[in-house]
């Protein structure tokens, strides 16, 4: 019972953390990753997705993407290249 308190005491601590400082460590959808002053993570749910230059971006800038689900959504950059799953 105690390990199932604690369990739920840190998952509220993380999930209020996420919340409080999520615009500074995390980015939403068709937001850019990998730069200085920039987040440095994407959301849960969202996957950092490349260009699709044989020259990558200096930093290794990234676009948060929901690739993976079904849909080829161009607004986030995802092509067929950077998102097989989606772009076919």
């Amino acid at each position: 019972m105690k390990k199932t308190i604690m369990a739920v005491v840190i998952l509220g601590i993380i999930l209020i953390s996420v919340i409080i400082f999520g615009k500074k460590f995390f980015a939403g959808e068709g937001q850019v990753i990998g730069a200085k002053n920039m987040p440095k993570w994407c959301y849960p749910g969202l996957k950092p997705i490349g260009s699709c230059v044989f020259i990558e971006a200096p930093g290794g800038l990234s676009v948060c993407s929901k690739c993976g689900d079904g849909i080829c959504n161009q607004k986030t950059n995802e092509r067929k290249c950077n998102c097989p799953k989606d772009c076919k």
